[in-house]
């Protein structure tokens, strides 16, 4: 499994695995980076202040 991982497979697990398990790429910062924007234009909407 260790050497699917290294290379980046989609699926990792083995090959008689019960279940899949699929590797999903992120970006955690550009996601919370996000979600302070959204949350940052949310409150400034709702205290009446200009953006």
């Amino acid at each position: 499994m260790r050497k699917k991982n290294q290379r980046n497979a989609t699926f990792i697990q083995t090959e008689n695995a019960m279940v899949k398990v699929a590797v999903i790429n992120t970006n955690e910062e550009l996601m919370i980076a996000q979600d302070v924007m959204r949350l940052a234009i949310s409150e400034t909407v709702t205290l009446g202040i200009p953006a």
